[in-house]
Parts: C-alpha cells; structure tokens; sequence
C-alpha cells in the first residue's frame, strides 16, 4: 500500500517499463509533447503529467501511456490499436497469465505472457507487447487499484526542480551541518581548508548572517546526522531526494579531495552515507567523473570545446547510471559556481535546459550566446578564432571569481561582526575587573558571582578571537584562490599555442624588435609547439598582454601580410 502515485510510481516503473518510462520531473520536453499530442490528443497539460511511457520505435511518444494525478491514458500497447482512459480507482483488476506447451519429452515451454486488465467500466484488453515485463505489470496495476483510496488527485503533478539554494533555510542550514559533522569526523576540529569549504559554500547557497552562525556554532554542537537528515527530507518534495542524496555526497567528495587529497570518497563517514542512501559504486565513480569533469575549467589546455564534450559525455551517461544532471549540480558546481551560474554556464555552452531548474535565470548564458555566430575567414587568419574558443570558458572563470568575490565579502561582513562582538566582551571583562578591583564591601558570594562571570567573559573572548584567526585565514585563502580564477580569466585573451611565425613577421620593425624575446619567453616549446607557460605570474600576465597588444598579435592587416609571405615563402623556396 502507498500513500501517493508518486511513491507507488517511482518504486515500480523501472521494474516494469525498464528504459521507456519517464517520471517526473525528469520527463524531456520531447517525450512530454510528443504523448500530450498523440497519446492524450491534448486533453492534458504538463503540469498534470507525472509519468510517460514511450512504445514507440523512434522515441516520438505517440504511443505508450500517460500517467496523470487522477488517470490513465493508454494507445496502442496491446498489440492491436486501442485507446484507453480511466481512473486509478476504476482499475478493478489485472492478471498475469500465459500459455504452456509440454513437449513429447515431457519439457514445459512458456509462451503467450500476457496480462489481463479489468476496469469497473466493463473495459477489458490485454497487454502483450515484449516491451514490458508482463508479471511486473499485473503487479503495477494491482498496486494502484489498492493505494488509488490514498492518491490525492488534487496535488498538482509537476515537480520543480529547485535547486538546493531555493529550498528552505531549515534544509540548508541542515546540509551545511552534515558537511561539518564530516570534518568533525576526521580529527574533531575544523581546521582553515574546511571552514574554506563551509563559506564557499554558505556563500553558493545564499545564507544569512544569522543562519551562517547557527551553521558554525554546530562544530560545538556536534547535531545528529539522522536528524539532520530527517529534517532535510521532510522539508523537500519526494522527486528531490534522490537529487538531494547525489548532491551531498558529491560536495562530501569534493571537500575530502581539497581539504584530504582524497579523491576516491572512501572515508568511513562517506561510506557509510552511500550505504545509507544505497548509492551504487557505478553512480559514485559517476560522480568523481562529475567533479573531474567541473575541475577542467581549470586546466588551461582546455578551451570551450573540451568543456561542451564533457559536458555532452555526462549527459549521454548520466541516464545508464541513474544520477540525473540535476543531481550533480543541486547544490551547484564544486568548482564555486551557485546552481544559477552553472545554469546560465551550462546555457552559454549549448546546453539551455538540460538541467530542468523550474526558476533559474539564465542572464550570463544569454549573454553569451547573442552575437556568438559562425568564425569567420579572417578570425581563423588573426588567430581571433582561438580566443573565441575560449570566450564562454573566459566568462565561467569569470563567475567563479565573482563568487569567490562573494564569499570573500561574506568572510568580511562575519569578521566585522566578530570584533564588535569581541570589543563588546573585552568591554564586559574589563567593568568586571575593574568592579573586583574596586568596589568595596563586597560579599564572598558576589565575588564568586562575578568572578564566574569573568571567566565566561574570558572564554567568550578567547572564543571571539580564535573565530577571527580562523576567518582571516579563510579570507586569505578565498582572495588566493580569487586571484588564481581572475588571472586564469585574463589568460583566456592570449594565445595558448603561439604562431611563431607571425610572431617573427610582427617583431620585423627595429622598434618591436625587442617584444620577439619578451613574448617567447613567456612561452615553452612541446613537440614542434610553443605553448603557454603555466606558472605565469600575474605580473608576467600583464606583461604579455601589454606585448601582444603593442605589437599587434591579432590585428588582421598583420595576420594577411603574414599569411601572403607564408604562400610566397612556399612557392619560391
């Protein structure tokens, strides 16, 4: 017995229907229109929908059935044509049976599977397509004719997908908990690379002040991790846990990787929730290939077309493993960007709604993509092309900073706190000593009194003073961490492998002489190619900058005259 279609639906349909069923919210747009038209003949809306099943042979949805709140929709999966509509309650009843041969030798063949369903309409038809699997059926039908009293066929059907900074604080806060209980776990203190962690991601989901004090104050604390979990997964819409659990081992993973080296998620904490949440090792090792993938924003041998192959790669692998994209990126991206920014990435790379957020804004995808058109001849001759290779990472790396930036000022805002907090104690302490120091006639009691409350002061002092050593080492970090994505930025607007051919032929001129050395030098050759140093300093950055625009790298005058001399070069010699 369930208590709604979509427990009953989501235990059930991958038994049943294998890869042809679609459950909400993870229905493609494709699949959705394509069974509203041609299975429902339009009479229901998406938001209605809670599963399709797709029997077509190319994937078009015309065929199979719709699963909404109250009904079922159902066209020609019996074998013969047949359309068929009816309420879950109306189901009466559904029997699986099947003809058996025996043969002179007394072997028993089973053939014919078929299952019979019965409706209080005197509807009666028989499903045998070899699609599903008929015994599984006849079990799905009887399960929703017996749960059908508990449906409540009010509740709209479309999940929104929001991502966990939308959710309620109760539930971030909780999130964020966990993350501290797995660094407790490890040596039973939070050192600076962990409160790193924490703030990046404090900061990627949206908490206030006050909530980021709450959050902190739990490494006293130390709350239950069942009832962390619990008060997660009551708040959030069942169609998210899975989404939730994917989510928070992926960002556990990727905190024991930057704080422990540990890139295998084989911690005992970590392990132990993947036991719990019954994740499979294939999905786990999908998820490393996830943060993998995110970290090649940084490889600077990477450019926009490596990060849309990822990209593509995880989304023609993620169904086969069942971890939805969505997943991965829930809480966002590990590498620093909120659930908008990967989003709006996501969309500058090509890819606009893969992930099915239901409210986010997609202003840096659309930014990108306006005026981003085919190369031109003369981009390809100027070298322009290689930078347009590279603009959309330019803008990712980009928004990392700005909320590396974000965090950074987040840090500022919890220091300054602290120290009012701080001069407030030490004010505190001082009125106490100066009240034992100087006040007269006072009783044994009082003093104990106050010199219990000097001792709180101290330690509430001594309290105040330790969180703001630990916050100007996590501000350091962050501003390093922040000027490494801006300069990786900057880099983007250079030559990565440099044509030194045109580098001789724009140094020709006595004057400009001199910057042939200066830019090589700032390059390294591997096998027959000069490639861009990777331990530029920020100052040499600038440098190069100065020079390619100086001599004019990229203008296209340069890059023609280059060119012709080339074609003449290899005629005549």
């Amino acid at each position: 017995m369930y208590n709604t279609l979509y427990e009953l639906l989501k235990d059930l349909h991958k038994d049943v229907f294998g890869g042809d069923s679609y459950l909400a919210p993870d229905i493609p747009e494709k699949k959705m229109n394509g069974a509203i038209t041609g299975i429902t003949d339009g009479q229901v809306t998406p938001e209605e929908v809670v599963m399709v099943v797709d029997t077509t042979l190319f994937g078009s949805s015309t065929d199979g059935m719709v699963f909404t709140n109250s009904e079922i929709f159902i066209k020609n999966i019996t074998g013969t044509d047949g359309n068929y509509r009816f309420k879950y309650s109306e189901i009466d009843d559904a029997v699986y049976d099947y003809d058996e041969d025996i043969d002179d030798k007394g072997n028993s063949k089973i053939k014919n599977k078929h299952v019979t369903v019965y409706t209080t309409q005197d509807d009666i038809f028989t499903v045998s397509t070899v699609r599903f699997d008929k015994e599984k059926f006849a079990e799905l039908f009887k399960a929703l004719a017996e749960s059908s009293k508990n449906f409540d066929e009010s509740t709209p059907a479309k999940i929104e997908i929001k991502p966990l900074e939308e959710q309620s604080g109760a539930v971030r806060k909780s999130y964020l908990k966990i993350m501290i209980n797995f660094f407790l776990a490890n040596d039973n203190e939070i050192d600076a690379n962990e409160y790193n962690q924490l703030y990046i991601m404090m900061s990627r989901l949206n908490l206030e002040q006050k909530d980021r004090f709450e959050v902190l104050q739990s490494v006293k604390s130390h709350e239950n991790d069942d009832a962390l979990l619990k008060t997660i997964f009551d708040d959030i819409d069942i169609a998210l846990h899975e989404n939730m659990k994917i989510s928070l081992i992926k960002d556990l993973i990727y905190a024991a990787r930057k704080c422990y080296g540990d890139n295998s998620g084989t911690s005992e904490y970590i392990k132990n929730l993947i036991e719990k949440f019954k994740i499979e090792d294939a999905q786990v090792e999908f998820i490393i290939k996830a943060i993998d993938n995110d970290e090649k924003l940084f490889d600077e041998s990477v450019d926009d077309t490596g990060l849309q192959s990822g990209i593509r790669e995880l989304s023609s692998g993620a169904a086969s493993v069942g971890v939805p994209l969505a997943a991965l990126y829930f809480s966002g991206s590990v590498i620093g960007l909120s659930a908008t920014g990967i989003t709006s990435g996501l969309a500058a790379l090509g890819f606009g709604g893969i992930l099915g957020f239901s409210s986010m804004a997609t202003g840096l995808g659309a930014l990108l993509l306006l005026g981003y058109g085919a190369k031109k001849g003369v981009d390809i001759l100027t070298g322009q092309d290689e930078l347009d290779k590279r603009e959309r990472k330019e803008a990712l790396l980009m928004e990392v900073n700005k909320q590396m930036l974000k965090s950074i000022n987040i840090i500022r805002l919890d220091q300054n706190y602290l120290i009012e907090r701080l001069e407030d104690t030490i004010q505190q302490n001082n009125s106490l000593e100066n009240r034992l120091a100087y006040e007269q006639n006072l009783s044994k009691e009082k003093i104990q009194e106050l010199v219990l409350k000097l001792k709180d002061a101290i330690s509430q002092r001594d309290a105040y003073m330790k969180k703001i050593k630990a916050l100007i080492a996590v501000g350091e970090a962050c501003t390093r961490q922040a000027d490494t994505t801006e300069m990786l930025a900057q880099k983007q607007s250079l030559p990565y492998n440099l044509d030194v051919e045109k580098l001789k032929m724009v140094t020709e001129e006595p004057t400009k002489k001199p910057y042939y050395d200066l830019v090589i030098s700032k390059y390294h050759e591997i096998d027959g190619k000069y490639v861009r140093r990777e331990d530029l300093t920020p100052k040499e950055v600038n440098e190069l900058m100065n020079y390619i625009g100086r001599i004019g790298y990229f203008s296209a005058t340069n890059a023609l005259k280059a060119a012709g001399k080339s074609l003449f070069n290899s005629i005549f010699n």
